[in-house]
Parts: C-alpha cells; sequence; structure tokens
C-alpha cells in the first residue's frame, strides 16, 4: 500500500470519527431537566433488580443513553506504549490533565490526550493488570486491577452522562465510576480500584522527569493534539439527561468521590487543606493541585494557612499531603492510602445522589 493511500484512508478515518464526535455535540442539552427514575437507589444502585427487554439491570434502564458511538469510534488500547518522560514532553500540553500511577516505585502518565479518544488503556505495568479507565463526559479517570485480565471496551451507551464498559467475554455493561457490572450475566460484580492521582502533566514532568508516559503511537489514527468534544471541558453543555439537578456548586467542578460515600470538591477544599471527617482525612497538596483521602489515623490533623503546614492537634507533628509524618512525635509514621475518584461534580451526584458533601458556613468554616 503507497504512503498517499495510507495518507487518504487514515484522512476518512478521522473524518468519519469527527461526524460520529458530532453526534454528541448535536444532542446536547442546554437546559437540563431531571428526568424520571423508576428505582430508589442507595449507593448509585436500585435497590430492587429492574428488568427491561428481557435483560436485568441494577440501575434505572430508563436512564441509560445511545451516544451513537461503537468501540471502534473509540478502540481500547490493547497494546500501549511508553516512552520517557522528556520525550512525550514533546507532544503532551502542559495544562492538559491526566492519570498518574505509581506501581512498586516507578511512575507512569496517561494523559486526557489520547484517553478522550479511547476511554480504556489494557496496561502490565510492574507486575499489576491495570484497567486505565476514563470518560471525557465526566472528566472521570478511574483506574482498576484486572485481576482476570478480561478484555474491556467501550460498548456505546451512557448512564448519567458517564459512558459505559463491556467486557467481551460476557459483555456484560459495567459502570466506568462505579466499577460493577450493571446487567448482563456478571452483574452486580465489582472492579477493584487501584489508587492513581489526577494531575497536569507539567506537574507530574516535574515530579517524575524518569517515569514513563503514553505514547502517541497507539496504532490508530486520531488528532491527539485536539479534544473530540471541542471546547467541552469549559462550556455549560451537557449532552445526555440528568436524573436529579443537584447545583450546591457549578456543575463542572473537579471533585473527588472517597469510599463512594463523600465527595470535596477541589475549590472546596482548597480552602481548608485537610478535612477530618473521623472515618478518613483529605488532604490537598497546593503544589501539585492534587487531593488525597487516608484512613483516619486516630488524631485531627489540620491545615495551618499562616505556617502552610498540616499538623496533628494531638502531638503538634508535622505533615506532608502525601501522608508522611516529617517531624514531631509522629516522625516516619505513613497513613493508609484511600483511593480516589476524580469526576465533574454533576457526574459525582447524579451516580450517587445521596452522596455526602462538606458543609460550609456563611464565613468558610466546617459546620
Amino acid at each position: 500500500m503507497s504512503n498517499i493511500t495510507k495518507l487518504i484512508i487514515a484522512v476518512i478515518a478521522i473524518a468519519i470519527l469527527v461526524f460520529a464526535f458530532s453526534k454528541i455535540r448535536t444532542s446536547g442539552i442546554e437546559n437540563i431537566e431531571a428526568g424520571y427514575v423508576s428505582c430508589e437507589t442507595t449507593a448509585g444502585l436500585c435497590a430492587d433488580i429492574q428488568k427491561s427487554e428481557g435483560e436485568s439491570y441494577n440501575i434505572p434502564p430508563e436512564q441509560i443513553h445511545d451516544s451513537g458511538l461503537t468501540a471502534e469510534d473509540l478502540p481500547t488500547i490493547t497494546d500501549p506504549v511508553f516512552v520517557s518522560a522528556a520525550a512525550a514532553d514533546a507532544f503532551l500540553a502542559d495544562d492538559v490533565a491526566g492519570i498518574a500511577v505509581e506501581v512498586n516505585g516507578e511512575h507512569r502518565f496517561y494523559s486526557y490526550q489520547i484517553l478522550n479518544w479511547h476511554h480504556i488503556v489494557q496496561d502490565e505495568f510492574n507486575g499489576r493488570n491495570l484497567l486505565v479507565t476514563s470518560c471525557p463526559l465526566c472528566q472521570s479517570g478511574i483506574v482498576y486491577q484486572n485481576s482476570t485480565n478480561d478484555q474491556f471496551e467501550v460498548d456505546g451507551r451512557i448512564y448519567q452522562n458517564n459512558f459505559l464498559l463491556k467486557d467481551q467475554n460476557s459483555e456484560s455493561l459495567w459502570s466506568q465510576i462505579l466499577g460493577i457490572a450493571v446487567s448482563g450475566d456478571r452483574l452486580g460484580e465489582t472492579l477493584e480500584q487501584y489508587p492513581s492521582a489526577r494531575m497536569t502533566w507539567s506537574t507530574w514532568f516535574e515530579l517524575h522527569p524518569n517515569g514513563t508516559a503514553l505514547s502517541t503511537e497507539t496504532g490508530f489514527e486520531r488528532d491527539y493534539t485536539a479534544h473530540p468534544l471541542g471546547g467541552y471541558d469549559t462550556s455549560d453543555a451537557i449532552y445526555f439527561p440528568l436524573s436529579t439537578i443537584d447545583d450546591r456548586v457549578p456543575f463542572k467542578w473537579i471533585a473527588e468521590t472517597v469510599n463512594d460515600t463523600h465527595v470535596f470538591p477541589q475549590e472546596i477544599i482548597k480552602g481548608f487543606g485537610a478535612i477530618d471527617t473521623g472515618d478518613f482525612v483529605t488532604l490537598y497538596n497546593y503544589s501539585t493541585d492534587v487531593t488525597r483521602a487516608f484512613a483516619s489515623p486516630g488524631i485531627t490533623l489540620t491545615y495551618n494557612f499562616d505556617t502552610k503546614e498540616i499538623t496533628d492537634t494531638e502531638t503538634g507533628s508535622v505533615w506532608s499531603s502525601e501522608g508522611y509524618a516529617i517531624s514531631g512525635d509522629k516522625t516516619g509514621t505513613q497513613l493508609e492510602l484511600i483511593p480516589t475518584k476524580s469526576m465533574f461534580w454533576m457526574c459525582a451526584s447524579t451516580h450517587i445522589p445521596e452522596i455526602e458533601m462538606p458543609k460550609v458556613d456563611i464565613e468558610g468554616n466546617l459546620e
């Protein structure tokens, strides 16, 4: 095949994909209204199994919509290529976010520049089979452990503005955000989350110059310099119906969820630096713009804006936002990390309507 023929085929493929994404754009809904839901939900799931066209679901089936896209439009990267951080810096934009993962002291970065066109990367990293997933409609980047090495792909259907996934063996549907099978033979099975962090490329590159990053050499022809949904991330557009409307904070504020029970919008936690719920504590890093959660250490951690330090009220020890005691009686203590899920507020609040958010009074104090 000549180079000219290859070029023509590539151009046609990209044109078809852009047309497919335009279906989503033209289905945009400027004034979202809450939709009818057939079941009572707890932790995002129906209390009773729902039936629709002979299939069983643990989410409201009437809230599932067809995006017009398929796994061929958004192909899973099953044989990912990685390059050095220095090499990746030549093609990754400084301010574009991505998913940062650490396994046994080694670091990798999966940029949304690439993930937005695929949604799934299946990666064997330092002995761990990882399922790196994302959804551009929710800006949800979540990593799961793929212990059975199943093959996953984008299904094309959407629930609460979140693309559903499908495993190729049983063709069961999975929630990308909840990490649970919502229909099919594996209904109710869950994926184990693996810790990851959302951060920009420039921040990750500065922290891990010896790490590796996902390459644009994916085997597919895509324009990795562009967002497939244009300016969606910073616009007011919401493309598919939501079952609930929760306007306590702007729809597209980035939020971190913990244990699928609590949610911490970044703009709120920035005002505190540390929020201790009693069951766990969330710590915010002002240098990296990263929020992490840790199991409760049995002491109360607070951020002092004058000294710019996190200290515990019991011993006065100083802690890093990564959960290490760096001075004082607790020096050397390391807190147990709890994986968080980063996404738009609208997706956190609709997937788990009863999710708890820190309450702040008019003076900015926690209630």
